[in-house]
């Protein structure tokens, strides 16, 4: 099985690849300039391509960069295709309507989490075989208003609205392939537990139930209906997994 991924959360892309020894190919965006490195890890019949985008698409100038993606990614895979494309890039921004830093932050959400994942899409209509799993990054919280955090909000309801587009006629999709994105409330990554010391844990989900999740949905096991917007609410330490 052969997994391709565009991640900007390096952690859960750890915990992703703790599942099994794969071969890696690191996928690096910096300046708009993608460059390509082959890791150390191999396993005769997995591969993983993990995208590290630092924070997404941040540094990136020009629509011309987004195209340099799908072009380097064309000329690393060629004829060959891959089972999953994982997208989990993101990150978060707040401000309301009145925040000085409106414009800036809305920016940012959008090239972290509506460029990755059109990215992420345009790729699979590439890359993905027929039946793959294309895996997209929502939230919860999007679901309904986020006066608090604007740019947040906006961007991935954008998600959502691209992965259920994804599950309709016509979508450039391969063969019965499905598009899922989670809707995390809030993920247990170093980063959180750094900037939000004190808060409890136990309703945070953990990145190697995340990890499991994809990998059984890859495998094509209990794998939600294309167009799915999966939520994942964790409770005193157990997750469950639902769809909207």
């Amino acid at each position: 099985m052969c997994f391709a991924s565009l991640m900007a959360r390096d952690s859960l892309a750890l915990a992703v690849l703790r599942r099994q020894s794969l071969s890696t190919l690191e996928f690096s965006f910096e300046r708009g300039v993608s460059q390509l490195q082959e890791s150390t890890h191999f396993c005769s019949h997995l591969r993983f391509l993990v995208g590290a985008c630092g924070h997404g698409l941040g540094d990136c100038h020009g629509i011309d960069a987004l195209a340099d993606v799908t072009a380097d990614v064309g000329e690393l895979l060629g004829d060959k295709k891959v089972d999953a494309i994982l997208c989990v890039a993101g990150g978060w921004a707040g401000g309301s309507a009145k925040a000085k830093t409106l414009y800036k932050n809305a920016d940012l959400m959008w090239k972290q989490s509506v460029w990755t994942s059109t990215i992420s899409s345009h790729l699979a209509t590439k890359h993905l075989k027929e039946g793959g799993l294309l895996a997209l990054p929502g939230a919860k919280v999007a679901l309904g208003p986020t006066p608090g955090m604007i740019g947040y909000g906006m961007a991935k309801a954008a998600v959502h609205q691209l992965c259920q587009s994804l599950g309709g006629d016509k979508s450039g999709l391969p063969a019965g392939a499905a598009a899922v994105a989670i809707l995390p409330v809030t993920l247990d990554t170093p980063m959180n537990r750094q900037s939000m010391p004190g808060a409890d844990v136990t309703s945070w989900t953990p990145l190697d139930y995340v990890a499991e999740l994809l990998h059984k949905w890859a495998m094509g096991e209990e794998r939600p209906l294309s167009g799915t917007l999966m939520q994942l609410v964790t409770t005193n330490g157990k997750t469950e997994a639902t769809p909207v």
